[in-house]
């Protein structure tokens, strides 16, 4: 296992674009979306802080922000089903080219 965090930020940001993906098919409880939020938005202040500290990435850095912000459990942004699913989509892709090539993101 690397020493410097790219495992882990690679579980993170599998985990975190599996569950996106998902996210799309309208057949889950609301407990499901709760769960989400939570789960990407750790992932994507993880992938913030590793990004800043060992990447040193200001690009990857800033969208995990954006995402961190977006599905943020705290505080929740609310908007239709359509323009979720869209979100949702975006920021699998994110997170997937992230965990298959970070250099993309840098």
């Amino acid at each position: 296992m690397a020493s410097d965090g790219s495992s882990n930020v690679t579980i993170a940001a599998k985990v975190s674009a599996a569950m996106l993906v998902l996210a799309v098919f309208p057949t889950w409880s609301i407990g499901y979306y709760d769960l989400l939020r939570l789960v990407v938005c750790l992932s994507a202040v993880y992938i913030a802080l590793y990004a800043k500290r060992v990447a040193k990435s200001d690009r990857l850095l800033w969208i995990m922000i954006v995402i961190a912000l977006l599905y943020n459990p705290i505080s929740p942004i609310y908007v239709n089903r359509g323009l979720w699913s869209l979100l949702h989509l975006v920021a699998a892709a994110v997170f997937w080219i992230t965990a298959t090539s970070p250099k993309r993101l840098s």
